[in-house]
């Protein structure tokens, strides 16, 4: 079957995403679930603003609230070390993302950082944002968003 890659542009980056294979790619979901469970509640709140197809319209000022969550339970290193994690298989402009390339193409552009973080999940972990997975927690989120005020629960 291979592994499938996706492209995007991301700002005005050429991102390129290889799914993981997948015993990585449920080492790091593991890790993720365990780590993320304070920071869904933050990424919910901006679930409102996702479209069906993609995470791409998610406030990037949410996204940086639920990683800044994320990175509470972690020290410095750590945190940096599950974005790199994250990015394995990313290539920006047809390189790998490196320590070196992480540092110069995201310097003082962290909110676009977080869109490639979010696309590399978003590859990797589809199933998981969508209707099988956390995707269908988030729609609720959405319904009861629209709710006008003072209607009770479906």
């Amino acid at each position: 079957m291979g592994l499938k890659t996706r492209d995007k542009k991301i700002g005005d980056l050429e991102t390129s995403v290889t799914e993981l294979p997948a015993r990585r790619a449920v080492r790091l979901k593991t890790k993720l679930i365990k780590l993320l469970g304070p920071s869904l509640g933050k990424l919910a709140d901006g679930m409102h603003e996702f479209t069906e197809e993609t995470l791409d319209n998610i406030n990037v000022t949410t996204i940086g609230d639920a990683i800044e969550k994320l990175a509470d339970r972690l020290n410095e290193n750590d945190y940096v070390d599950l974005i790199m994690e994250i990015l394995q298989h990313t290539r920006i402009g047809g390189r790998e993302v490196t320590e070196e390339l992480f540092d110069d193409v995201f310097a003082g552009r962290l909110d676009v950082m977080y869109k490639v973080v979010m696309f590399t999940l978003e590859v990797n972990y589809g199933s998981f944002f969508g209707e099988g997975g956390i995707g269908h927690l988030f729609q609720r989120v959405r319904e009861r968003a629209k709710m006008p005020q003072g209607k009770g629960k479906k």
